[in-house]
């Protein structure tokens, strides 16, 4: 007898419960438990008991042995065995479908990353270089200084025009004060003037009353004569 056929040998000598085997295999496509990690809830009621975990065990190193070994007539399988291919096709399957699924997702989260960082850099890049916030603040700056500017020229304009209107108020008053005083200088002027004139009109009548008198005086005299 050769190897292979004591391995079978003891192999259907150690497994006793051949239709529990057959059950569990139905159960394990059912709820395809190959695709679920191990320690959750699924994966759990099939793989506490340790009995599937021995059979796709032994059927996996079956088929490492079978594989090896060239020349050697494969044996007709059985149920279980049909179910154990099954199970080993499905899982190769669902490993190879998961580590595609974690590729893509891990390639979709550096994707969204570096979409997260090139926005980044470009409204980094945006502000560098236009320099929008700074410039606002600037044109905020300037247009507020601009404003300041004008209204203090506009209060010192104001205030010079009120300087101006004091002067000028100043010189019409200096002017009038000098016009009143020339005028009451000329009527002064004048009045004296008139009194001269009466009292030289007075001097001019009493000459002539006391000339009048000498020529009353001389008259007599002569008369008498």
């Amino acid at each position: 007898m050769d190897k292979s056929d004591k391995h079978m040998s003891q192999a259907s000598k150690s497994m006793q419960w051949r239709r529990e085997h057959d059950i569990l295999c139905r159960e394990v496509l059912a709820l395809e438990v190959y695709k679920h990690k191990k320690g959750t809830n699924e994966a759990g009621r099939l793989e506490q008991s340790g009995r599937f975990n021995l059979i796709q065990g032994r059927f996996k190193e079956n088929e490492k042995t079978e594989l090896a070994a060239s020349g050697i007539s494969v044996p007709e399988q059985d149920e279980l065995d049909v179910l154990l291919e099954d199970i080993a096709e499905r899982e190769r399957a669902a490993i190879a479908e998961a580590s595609e699924k974690k590729g893509q997702e891990k390639a979709t989260a550096e994707d969204i990353r570096n979409q997260a960082l090139e926005r980044m850099g470009q409204t980094k890049k945006q502000k560098s270089e236009d320099g929008q916030e700074p410039k606002e603040r600037k044109s905020r700056r300037s247009s507020n200084e601009a404003l300041q500017l004008m209204q203090e020229k506009a209060e010192s304009d104001k205030a010079f025009r009120e300087e101006e209107l004091k002067i000028r108020k100043k010189e019409e008053e200096t002017k009038a004060a000098q016009f009143q005083a020339m005028f009451t200088q000329q009527q002064s002027f004048l009045q004296a003037m008139t009194q001269q004139q009466q009292q030289n009109q007075h001097m001019q009548m009493l000459m002539a009353q006391q000339s009048q008198a000498m020529m009353s005086v001389l008259e007599k005299l002569f008369s008498k004569e």
